[in-house]
């Protein structure tokens, strides 16, 4: 499986299941975040919530293996 934030320069990341797969990509979401917070670069754009929140598109993909 793969998970995919597009509005993070589609970050990209892997997993067995499509729960690792979102687990990896929180993880380096993260990381991606902190980088261009200490870079002084804004962090993209995403949709708000209707409780406030933020939304981020996310992109799942299955794929077998050939």
């Amino acid at each position: 499986m793969s998970a995919t934030l597009p509005t993070l320069n589609h970050t990209s990341d892997f997993g067995d299941t499509a729960e690792e797969a979102l687990s990896n990509l929180r993880f380096l979401a993260e990381g991606f975040d902190e980088l261009l917070l200490e870079r002084g670069e804004p962090i993209p754009a995403s949709e708000s919530a209707d409780d406030g929140g933020l939304l981020m598109a996310l992109h799942v993909d299955e794929f077998n293996d050939l």
